[in-house]
């Protein structure tokens, strides 16, 4: 996994330098975007699995089983939905503004 990541940066960082130097060619534009949006699915996808967790665990157990840890989980749960909804709205705005070419 490791391995990947470092070589969808570097190709990310490929294709930026390509969509500068050939900016009327729309596959370039097409493919950062598609390789920056990925890269953020990947992330949002984690973000989704530790919600996913906690709102099971928060679900089946009851709260006086666990005590202290209710209330974090709870927590974990809010900040998640925290990070999505926003990290949504960027990736957006990313392939708006490669679409646009700025």
């Amino acid at each position: 996994m490791f391995r990947f990541t470092k070589r969808a940066k570097r190709a990310i960082k490929d294709l930026e330098i390509l969509n500068t130097e050939f900016p009327d060619n729309d596959k370039y534009d097409n493919w950062l975007s598609n390789s920056l949006k990925y890269q953020t699915r990947q992330i949002l996808r984690i973000v989704w699995y530790i919600i996913g967790g906690a709102v099971l665990l928060t679900t089946f157990i009851e709260k006086e089983t666990i005590g202290f840890w209710y209330n974090i989980l709870l927590g974990i749960i809010a900040i998640g939905l925290l990070v999505i909804i926003p990290t949504e709205f960027v990736i957006r705005e990313k392939k708006k503004t490669i679409k646009n070419g700025c």
